[in-house]
């Protein structure tokens, strides 16, 4: 989930975590997880958004979320939240279904 942890940062600052002048030193920054919050960028994004980036980029493998963990983050979900239609119980869906079938032309209902 490294990976998720450095496409998150450069999704919420714009920039990537690790930069160096130097292709070395950009490795060294890498091996040592080392990056910041400074910015303007970082200035708008919650301590819940910060902390599910620094949850991916922990240096120990071993101390990162799974990938079901990093799913279930507060920030993550909240972030989710809008873009997720609960399923209607089932019940309404089978009415909602029953109504389309009827809504729609014969041709389609014989297919």
């Amino acid at each position: 989930l490294w990976s998720a942890g450095v496409i998150a940062f450069a999704l919420l600052a714009g920039e990537l975590p690790f930069k160096g002048v130097s292709e070395k030193q950009v490795a060294k920054l890498i091996r040592n997880a080392s990056y910041s919050f400074a910015g303007e960028r970082w200035a708008g994004i919650s301590q819940a958004g910060r902390d599910f980036v620094q949850s991916l980029l922990q240096l120990d493998a071993a101390a990162r979320p799974s990938a079901a963990d990093a799913l279930r983050h507060p920030w993550f979900a909240e972030q989710l939240a809008p873009l997720v239609q609960p399923e209607p119980p089932r019940g309404e869906a089978m009415t909602v279904a029953l109504q389309r079938f009827a809504a729609a032309p014969p041709y389609r209902q014989a297919c």
